[in-house]
This record gives structure tokens, sequence and C-alpha cells, in this order.
């Protein structure tokens, strides 16, 4: 009997919140995995990941063409994760979520990739001028012109376990959750690990080759609704406290000096008066997938929330402890 060989899938971002849950879930699966990080990467989960059956951790970077045509070579498929987030030091949007994808679109394609799936971000090219948004845009416009076959999945919102789970235990104590602007804005909070899950389907989904396709979670909801929906899975029956957060106004976001922080204000003002959503129906079935929502997650990890409010509850006892004559 013939033996099937197990494709070679290359994760770049490797270390990062989407990129580290690629790597585990194609991991587990029994397939070959590169998992691209710099060379000077220090991140705790580069040690856990290099333990993995299946793989191999590969030194590169997006400004280094050729560590770039050495890491495609041999792969079957790429799934970029890798972004800057905030431009620090010499890594820059413009070096790395442009020029930096557009060499790996251009590597891919020499190296024979069958598939590359990229993350962007809903609406990334009605909003340029938020440079991490006009960054995704370029990226996005050159793999669509690359002459690989892709997908670009288009994100939503992706949640933060354990700030959510913060919220949860604010929530739980009955104090304020925040919401930003007047609370109206829709998204579709999605957690990174359903995210992940799409992007390693996503080589094998034939309606979505060559297409964009927006994701989020299984829930569209305003600020206020995803404030209530934390407050009903630790149990409240009323309403949480809401605590009203304005964006920041046109005035104070040109009075910022620093490019890149002024870029990120600028993006949480239009977050906070724009909907961000996708209807998930459709992409569900696709995929075949259930995708993960804020009560489901809270519910499942409630000791974790009750755990953070013991911590809290202890350092002010031992705090009154220490304040007594």
């Amino acid at each position: 009997m013939d033996t099937i060989e197990p494709f070679t899938f290359l994760v770049t971002g490797a270390t990062g919140q989407i990129g580290s849950e690629v790597v585990r879930r194609i991991a587990g699966r029994g397939q070959r995995v590169r998992a691209l990080v710099r060379a000077s990467s220090a991140s705790p989960r580069r040690t856990s990941l290099a333990s993995l059956p299946g793989v191999t951790m590969v030194e590169g970077d997006y400004r280094d063409r050729t560590s770039l045509d050495r890491a495609c070579r041999g792969a079957d498929f790429v799934i970029a994760t890798a972004s800057v987030g905030a431009p620090h030091g010499e890594y820059t949007y413009q070096n790395v979520d442009v020029q930096g994808n557009a060499a790996l679109f251009a590597a891919s394609l020499a190296a024979g990739v069958q598939h590359l799936c990229f993350i962007s971000t809903i609406r990334a090219s009605e909003f340029t001028r938020v440079p991490m948004l006009a960054a995704k845009a370029k990226a996005e416009a050159a793999l669509e012109h690359s002459g690989l076959d892709y997908t670009i999945l288009r994100v939503s919102d992706i949640i933060k376990p354990d700030a959510l789970l913060v919220e949860a235990a604010d929530a739980l104590a009955g104090r304020s959750l925040p919401v930003m602007g007047d609370g109206s804005a829709l998204s579709a909070p999605m957690f990174g690990f359903d995210l992940a899950e799409l992007c390693v389907r996503s080589h094998a989904i034939s309606s979505v080759q060559r297409r964009c396709v927006d994701v989020g979670g299984p829930e569209i909801l305003s600020g206020i609704e995803r404030a209530e929906a934390i407050a009903q899975a630790v149990g409240m029956e009323d309403d949480p406290p809401l605590e009203y957060c304005p964006p920041p106004s046109a005035e104070q976001i040109a009075a910022i000096a620093d490019p890149a922080l002024r870029g990120q204000m600028l993006w949480q003002a239009i977050a906070a008066v724009n909907d961000f959503v996708a209807e998930m129906d459709e992409v569900c079935l696709m995929f075949s997938v259930r995708l993960t929502s804020i009560g489901d997650y809270i519910g499942q990890h409630i000791e974790a929330v009750q755990g953070i409010l013991a911590q809290e509850n202890k350092g002010i006892s031992n705090g009154n402890q220490a304040a007594e004559p």
C-alpha cells in the first residue's frame, strides 16, 4: 500500500497569537510545519512550538528575500500571519506589511507553492488614512495580482482571551465594563483559535480559492451588546454598569507627533463609529466549522474568572494586614 506523504506548511508570524495557534493545529493533524521566526525572537512560544512533532523552526525576515526563498522552498502551502501591528525599530508597515508580503508572495510563486492564505482586515481599502489598513489593502492587491492561488481572510475583530476573562471578572464583581463611543458600532468578535482553524482549512475549500472572505465570530454585537453578553455569561441578570469611553477627537489625533501612535488613535476613532461585521452562516457551512461565542468561552473558563477575583481579594486582604499597626 502506498504511503501518503504529509503536506508541508510554512507559517509566517509563527510566534504571534494567530500564527502559533495555526502551527499547533497543523502539527496536531500530523502535517509538517515550518514556523518562520526572526533570529532575534525570544518569545516563549518559540520554545513550546519547537517541541511539537513535525515542527521545524526556520529563521527568516520579511525584509530578507533570500531567507523567504529558503523558507518557501518545498512548501506546499503558506499561511501568512505576520504583521508589524505597531511599528517599532527597523520594522515598519512599508518594509514588512507591504514590501515584505510582496517578497513572500514572489518567493511562494517561485517555489511552486500551491496556495497562500493571507490575513487582512474588513474594509481595509475604505480606510486607507489608517497606515495599518493602507498596508493591508496594498498587500491584498499584490496577492491578487501575484499569480498565486490564494484566500484572503478579512477579519472583523480579534478577541484577546486574557483581557476578556478580566472583563468577565469585573462584571462578576459588579464593576463597570468599558464601551467605546456610544456603544452602537457593530463588530463580529472572533477568537484567534477560530481564525486559525479557517486558515488551516482554506487550501482545501474550493469555494474560497482566489477570493476575499469577510470573517468574524458567530455573533454581530454592538459595544453595549458585547458588554451585556459578558455579564450574562457570568450569571448577571441585570444589565452591567457601563463606562463610556469617548473616541479620540480629530484635534487630539492631529496633535500626536508619533505617526505610529497617531495611526492607532485614528483607527480607534474610526472603529468607534463604523461597523466591521461579517455574516458567518455561509462561511461556517463552507468551512464546516462551529465558532465560539463570547458566552461559550467565558462559560468554559468560569473557574479562571473566579480565580482572578480570588487573587484580587487575596491581594486586598494581604494589603490590609500589612497596613495594620
